[in-house]
Parts: structure tokens; C-alpha cells; sequence
């Protein structure tokens, strides 16, 4: 999306060049076509930055929302509706739902869980 806001910038800086470079011409119908060009890519421009806010606004309340469905149990995150577990230590540090998966009878002595993302152990008892 920056690249659209960089864009429409750039695009307005060609429509001041194209306006010293009419200041030669004579031409009324050029004028006015020049003109609505301007108009047009400020609307772009602002546009686009409105898109932007919305979409921010709308990352932090998915954010938001998925952080208030989560609960600790045991030793593990868990979401309201029952899913998961979900690693402790990813989603504390950096807010990560990353499912935790069964170790192997083998491996239990370790834990019971295992991350796949940070390798950390956890045990259900």
C-alpha cells in the first residue's frame, strides 16, 4: 500500500514538471486536462492513505480479538472454543499461536508437547 501512496506522490511531481513545461503552451484544453489530473491523484492519495488506517485499525482489532480468546490451562494457551494447545513461550514473547505437537511415547520423558517453533518441552500433568 505505501507503494500506491509513493506512487500517486511521484505522479503528482510529473503533473508539477508537465505544469512548467505549459507555462509555453498556450493550449486551454491541455490546462484544463492537467488540472483534473491533480485532482484526481490527490483523491488517490487520500484514498489510499484512508485504506491504510482501516487497514491497521482493522490488523489491531483481529489481534486484539484473537488475544482475548485465549486462555492459560494446565501448561498450555488454549482458545475458547477448545483449539489447540498453543506454545507458552511463543505466544508470551512474541503473540504467536503456534500449536504445540504430541511427542512421541519415546520422547515423553522430555514432556508430552513440543513446539515446532522455539523446540521447547511441555508436559500435561
Amino acid at each position: 500500500m505505501t507503494d500506491l501512496i509513493s506512487t500517486a506522490s511521484a505522479a503528482i511531481q510529473l503533473v508539477t514538471r508537465l505544469r512548467e513545461i505549459n507555462k509555453n503552451i498556450a493550449n486551454a484544453e491541455f490546462n484544463n486536462a492537467l488540472a483534473d489530473l491533480s485532482i484526481e491523484l490527490a483523491n488517490l492519495k487520500i484514498h489510499v492513505a484512508d485504506l491504510l488506517e482501516e487497514n491497521d485499525l482493522l490488523k489491531r482489532k483481529l489481534e486484539q480479538k484473537d488475544s482475548s480468546s485465549v486462555s492459560f490451562k494446565g501448561f498450555a494457551y488454549f482458545k475458547s472454543d477448545g483449539e489447540g494447545p498453543f506454545c507458552p513461550g511463543c505466544y508470551d514473547t512474541a503473540g504467536k499461536l503456534i500449536r504445540l505437537a504430541k511427542s512421541a511415547a519415546t520422547f515423553n520423558v522430555f514432556g508430552s508437547h513440543s513446539c515446532p517453533s522455539c523446540k521447547q518441552h511441555f508436559s500435561a500433568a
